[in-house]
């Protein structure tokens, strides 16, 4: 039975729509459900689903459209409920994220009147009225949407080229404008070569590996899958790589393009042999022979990023990148079973995937384009299920896992079918977990063959990249180290100065990381977003910098052993339990304010630069500077605080001022607009936060834990800070994902400092085992 729902003048973007159906598609109780803006086209699209009712018909174009086929009353109410959320969480998303939302290109432009790009998604039947604004407008276009009509594409990129502007698109799905991804993109690092792409998955994946491989991109400009055939002739390809020959931060220029026409491929080509600049070029169908000039020409899209990086290197080019064993040891099949099925969400990965098929298996000439099939021969298919004839009012297939399920059963349930080609996109406006999602159609599909005697092999590409486990696990050795530092450190510095002092001698100690942290942001910033350099660089320097001071530590510093008798009369011939910590209060509540200074430390450390960028527009150099500005205001500011504890000799009255001060900072790093207020924020952040309040907590540990197990105290303060580290980032990450605004993360490191604050008024300074009176009021 066939429910209809109309919300009337709720208009909602079509990509959440979509986004929306494939949510509540799974539910129990379902035969179909559909929920569309109820546009004449969308009506057609109800139609042959089976799903169109009068009350769909009497439907206008800005009302949504909600259609239910089931048999189970209740099951509307649970679908109704879960738009209602959906679309709830999606408007608290927006409204935090602190964008204003415009209906006119007059206000969009007003808004932001330095902006030179427009993206545009929005039905195909509206999409060049829009672009024609926006060029009007002198913006460049991103035209995301599909199902553009060929002649209006023409017209539009002959106006965007008399008027020196760029259209990329229609259906252009990714792009990367000076780091910025747009759409299906991901984020790598700049560099010095520049991509000009007819193809969305071709340009991730030579990004990806070039990034991989240790350069970086400086453009990568999308195209539009037509862009090279007859009718348009390349007129944006050729104007970006006009655009890239006069970039001077693009060294190397790379040009993919799925089987272009001849007479438009020989144009490109005679302007490639024009530049200045080394190119190389992927055509594919096309197996080159050599190169020809500055023109490197290769066979695959890594054979692309390769090459383009050994230019970029100044490396010796390789005749041929292509060798190795692909051979697959233990396959079982069938007789008859000879038939790759394809199943590719990328245009350009199911057009490799069907160039390489048929040259392995001698198939000739066998690319096609026929209703989304590039081969269709001898019982090997491979499908762009990307193509506009299955993304018509359905979701993109690297969204949406329906449309390769289907196709998937359909593959199993061929007998000749011997092996499954897939693949898992990763990156910004895909499926978050695409293998996982289709894996329940996979097993079945394995699980169907299985019953009938047959063995189904599947196979996939994806982009989780080894060497990205190697950084994780590199950074889990670098927090080891660091805890191995932190304990004995404290121990040493606490046992070398005097009791009197401690608290200033260890801000002058904690003044390094200041100064470090400081550096490193320079180093950073102008190692690689100034100057270009790959992101190895800084750690590098960093890191022969550690080795330095580490070997100037061993040299240096000695620590004098202790004899049996003394450590017999510290600990009166007992051995430590790390239990005795826990049952010193202060010691307790010291632990508590670390946890909670570090995290906020870390939410700045971790988020600022990315927040000045993104939410604050600063750039470049001036982010180092604007970041900064905490570790060198916390240099003063640990030296005084921590002068002002020793002359008190207290340290809870001290910290009842920094900690609260530091709170305040933070909330105000997001709550005002004014940059003058931000500045004001940083610089308190830095004299009342946690590199200045650090030596006045690392004081209270040395007053009150067992002389005799500094280290493992100072281990365990470290451990428990540390712990704030790292559920900083993530927790801040997460909070941004679900709200929609950085804001949200700041304001929980505040609210965790409060907690601090509460743990500080509970010290009890009348009882210090470790604190001698009479030498703390010396005059």
């Amino acid at each position: 039975m066939l429910h209809t729902i109309i919300k009337k003048n709720s208009y909602q973007d079509s990509i959440n729509l979509m986004l929306l159906t494939n949510a509540v598609s799974s539910m129990d109780g379902l035969n179909k459900v559909q929920i569309m803006m109820a546009t004449p086209s969308n009506k057609d699209i109800f139609k042959d689903a089976g799903l169109h009712t009068e009350e769909l018909e009497a439907a206008e174009s800005n009302d949504m459209a909600i259609v239910i086929d089931t048999e189970d009353e209740s099951t509307v109410d649970e679908v109704l409920e879960k738009v209602d959320q959906y679309l709830k969480d999606q408007s608290i998303s927006n409204s935090g994220s602190g964008l204003e939302t415009v209906r006119t290109w007059d206000r969009a432009k007003n808004t932001l009147p330095n902006a030179n790009m427009a993206m545009i998604s929005v039905p195909g039947q509206y999409a060049a009225e829009e672009a024609d604004k926006a060029l009007d407008m002198g913006l460049h276009v991103f035209l995301f949407s599909d199902n553009v009509p060929m002649e209006d594409e023409v017209r539009l990129k002959k106006k965007a080229h008399e008027k020196g502007l760029l259209v990329m698109g229609p259906d252009c799905g990714t792009g990367i404008l000076d780091g910025v991804p747009m759409a299906f993109a991901n984020v790598v690092n700049k560099g010095k070569i520049g991509i000009v792409g007819a193809s969305g998955t071709g340009i991730q994946e030579v990004s990806t590996i070039i990034d991989r491989m240790g350069e970086g991109v400086s453009h990568a400009i999308g195209t539009g899958g037509r862009d090279l055939k007859d009718p348009v002739g390349a007129i944006t390809m050729m104007d970006g790589i006009r655009a890239l020959e006069n970039h001077n931060q693009t060294d190397i220029i790379a040009i993919i393009s799925k089987p272009p026409a001849k007479e438009v491929r020989n144009e490109v080509v005679e302007l490639l042999h024009s530049l200045s600049k080394p190119v190389v070029t992927i055509f594919l169908g096309e197996k080159p022979e050599q190169h020809e000039g500055n023109v490197y020409q290769a066979y695959t899209l890594a054979e692309t990023a390769q090459i383009a990086v050994d230019l970029a290197k100044g490396n010796e080019i390789k005749e041929d990148y292509n060798t190795g064993d692909y051979t697959v040891e233990g396959t079982e099949l069938q007789e008859g079973q000879t038939g790759i099925k394809g199943l590719f969400s990328g245009g350009t990965l199911a057009s490799e995937a069907a160039v390489l098929i048929s040259d392995a298996l001698g198939l000739g000439s066998a690319i096609t384009n026929e209703d989304g099939y590039v081969l269709k021969r001898d019982g090997h298919e491979v499908v762009d299920l990307g193509d506009d004839k299955y993304t018509q009012g359905k979701p993109h297939p690297m969204i949406d896992p329906e449309t390769r399920a289907k196709f998937i059963a359909q593959a199993a349930e061929d007998e000749k079918t011997g092996v499954i080609l897939l693949d898992f996109v990763l990156g910004y406006g895909s499926h978050e977990d695409m293998a996982s999602a289709l894996l329940p159609s996979i097993e079945k599909a394995v699980n169907h063959a299985k019953t009938q005697g047959r063995k189904l092999h599947v196979a996939a590409i994806t982009g989780m990249m080894p060497t990205f486990l190697f950084f994780m696990l590199t950074w889990v050795m670098v927090g080891a180290f660091q805890g191995f530092y932190y304990g004995p450190q404290y121990g040493l510095s606490s046992e070398a100065i005097p009791q009197k002092r401690i608290t200033l001698g260890s801000a002058i100690i904690n003044s390094g990381m200041a100064f470090g942290t400081s550096l490193g942001y320079y180093i950073s910033t102008y190692t690689v977003d100034v100057f270009g350099l790959n992101w190895r660089v800084p750690f590098f320097i960093i890191g022969a910098l550690v080795v330095l001071i580490g070997i100037a530590m061993a040299l240096v510093i000695k620590d004098r052993p202790k004899t049996k008798e003394e450590k017999a009369a510290e600990n009166g011939g007992e051995k430590l339990k790390l239990g005795d910590l826990f049952k010193n209060k202060n010691l307790i509540l010291a632990y508590i304010t670390i946890f909670t200074a570090i995290y906020g430390f870390f939410v700045i450390i971790t988020w600022l630069p990315y927040y000045l960028e993104h939410e604050r527009g600063i750039t470049g150099g001036s982010v180092a500077f604007v970041s900064s500005l905490v570790p060198w205001a916390a240099i003063p500011g640990s030296i005084l605080f921590s002068w002002i504890a020793d002359k008190m000799g207290k340290r809870k009255p001290v910290l009842l001022v920094m900690l609260p001060l530091s709170l305040l900072a933070i909330v105000s790093i997001v709550a005002f607009d004014s940059m003058a207020i931000l500045y004001v924020a940083l610089l308190g952040y830095g004299i009342f936060g946690k590199i200045s309040t650090n030596p006045v907590l690392v004081a209270v540990v040395a007053d009150n834990a067992p002389k005799h197990a500094y280290g493992t105290s100072f281990g365990v303060y470290n451990f428990i800070g540390m712990c704030g580290s790292i559920l900083a980032p993530y927790i801040t990450g997460y909070l941004t994902d679900v709200t929609g605004s950085m804001n949200t993360g700041f304001y929980f490191a505040a609210a965790l400092l409060v907690i601090g604050t509460i743990a500080v008024l509970f010290m009890d300074e009348s009882e210090r085992p470790n604190v001698d009176e009479s030498l703390i009021h010396e005059k």
